[in-house]
């Protein structure tokens, strides 16, 4: 590598595009955003835009006049370009007032593969949470108890 030469290094792009989008725009909106990280950096891959409910209202301001919504298009790019260049990417982003919000992310090349490890997260079903707490109030002589099912009540009308 040449000395005056920075290392290339690999981030992500999320952004949001304001709802008041006609839907037949909204990929040219996408190609925009695309337009001014080809210029800087070289893309690795995209999903385009698609609208997703927000956690939260926010507002913005699109041609003098303040709007406020709950539901936005969502897209993200991954990009490589050097670490000098994010400044400049995120000036020409915040010029376009289609782009609600923006936020670049520095990613590695693992974090980029797929998981090897998988984690099942399945929740246990109703009836095995019942059975497991039934077993909990029988004594030894198969009698409920009165005092522990009470709690167990309580305690499943809390979850």
């Amino acid at each position: 590598m040449d000395e005056g030469q920075e290392e290339l290094k690999i981030y992500e792009l999320g952004y949001l595009l304001a709802p008041t989008i006609p839907e037949e725009y909204v990929g040219g909106e996408g190609v925009k955003v695309k337009d001014v990280l080809e210029k800087i950096g070289f893309i690795m891959g995209s999903d385009e835009p698609v609208m997703k409910q927000l956690a939260y209202e926010m507002s913005t301001v699109i041609g003098g006049k303040k709007y406020r919504f709950h539901t936005a298009y969502f897209g993200s790019i991954i990009f490589q370009t050097n670490s000098a260049s994010v400044k400049d990417i995120k000036t020409a982003l915040a010029k376009n007032e289609n782009i609600t919000r923006h936020i670049v992310l520095s990613r590695t090349k693992e974090s980029l593969l797929p998981s090897k490890r998988r984690i099942s997260m399945t929740p246990k079903t109703a009836d095995e949470k019942v059975s497991s707490k039934k077993s909990s109030l029988v004594r030894e002589e198969n009698v409920i108890d009165e005092a522990a099912l009470d709690k167990t009540i309580e305690e499943m009308v809390a979850e």
